[in-house]
């Protein structure tokens, strides 16, 4: 099972160069849907939760994954998020269809 599995509270850069004020909490579990190994999460979004779904390597301390907002804007794009060696930090950047040529950071840390 993957590290990344859990729950993680996370603060990302927004569009316009500041921070989220509160912590957005990730869930993340094995996606049970497919063939191959991967992973899904979601966060809370006005409306209707945002989702993010990605394949991934045993073992890697990174996971590469599509975000879907459906509301608020609706959004999607590409996360990548790096484990620390003790698996309880996370790093990562975002990037979006919005707003394609900004990579903004994500960063959190495992809340279980």
């Amino acid at each position: 099972m993957s590290q990344f599995v859990g729950t993680w509270n996370t603060m990302r850069m927004k569009d316009d160069g500041t921070f989220t004020a509160e912590p957005i909490q990730i869930t993340i579990k094995v996606d049970e849907n497919t063939s191959e190994p991967a992973l899904e999460g979601r966060y809370p979004r006005p409306g209707i939760d945002a989702s993010l779904i990605g394949s991934y390597v045993e073992g890697a301390n990174y996971w590469k994954a599509q975000f879907q907002e459906t509301a608020s804007p609706s959004d999607q794009g590409t996360v990548l998020f790096v484990l620390s060696e003790d698996f309880n930090t996370l790093h990562g950047a975002w990037t979006s269809q919005n707003f394609p040529f900004q990579t903004q950071p994500w960063y959190g840390t495992r809340v279980q």
